[in-house]
């Protein structure tokens, strides 16, 4: 990931007309600052670790309230607590 970092960069001062030798952070600015708006590769792939383990966590959670509501439902039509 280093190696496709260090070509953004390379690329985003090309874009921005800057010397190779400044400083990345205009890459890393807000449009409305003069920047990019870029976001490292590592970053990126930090964040989308995050959100697939909410969604994991999410999901899990909504089997569990499923499976609960569908045992109310069973319950409720036979008149006894469901078997597995």
């Amino acid at each position: 990931m280093n190696l496709i970092d260090r070509d953004i960069k390379r690329i985003g001062k090309r874009c921005l007309n800057l010397p190779q030798r400044a400083s990345a952070e205009p890459l890393y600015l807000s449009y409305q600052r003069g920047g990019l708006n870029l976001l490292s590769i590592n970053a990126v792939a930090d964040i989308s670790q995050i959100v697939h383990g909410l969604g994991m966590l999410q999901s899990a959670n909504l089997g569990q309230l499923s499976l609960a509501f569908l045992s109310n439902v069973v319950k409720k039509s036979v008149r006894r607590p469901p078997e597995p």
